[in-house]
């Protein structure tokens, strides 16, 4: 029994942490309703139903998570270096790969 108490006290600890760890990247587990201490809570108490579910879920979110943006550290015309959030580079004026949405002008 103890044993038990111990894995699900582990398995809890490190769904916790993995799903804040997610969470500060911008990626929720389960959506909006599931919290990290949620899962954490639910994976102690009932280890062999949520930490599947947890798995499960967690493979979801990152499949459908958008990818990081990729930095443009230097404009691929002039090998200048280039502010990660610039659309033209500072040197040449050349158009870089392409500017995150949220960026551009209207």
């Amino acid at each position: 029994m103890i044993i038990g108490l111990l894995a699900a006290l582990i398995a809890a600890a490190w769904v916790y942490t993995d799903a804040r760890t997610l969470a500060e990247r911008g990626i929720r587990v389960g959506g909006t309703s599931w919290k990290p201490g949620g899962w954490a809570a639910a994976t102690f108490l009932v280890l062999i139903l949520f930490l599947p579910m947890y798995l499960y879920q967690r493979s979801r979110a990152l499949r459908t998570a958008p990818p990081p943006a990729a930095p443009h550290p230097f404009c691929p015309q002039c090998s200048a270096a280039v502010p990660p959030d610039a659309a033209f580079c500072p040197q040449c004026g050349s158009r870089l790969w392409t500017a995150p949405a949220d960026r551009r002008p209207s």
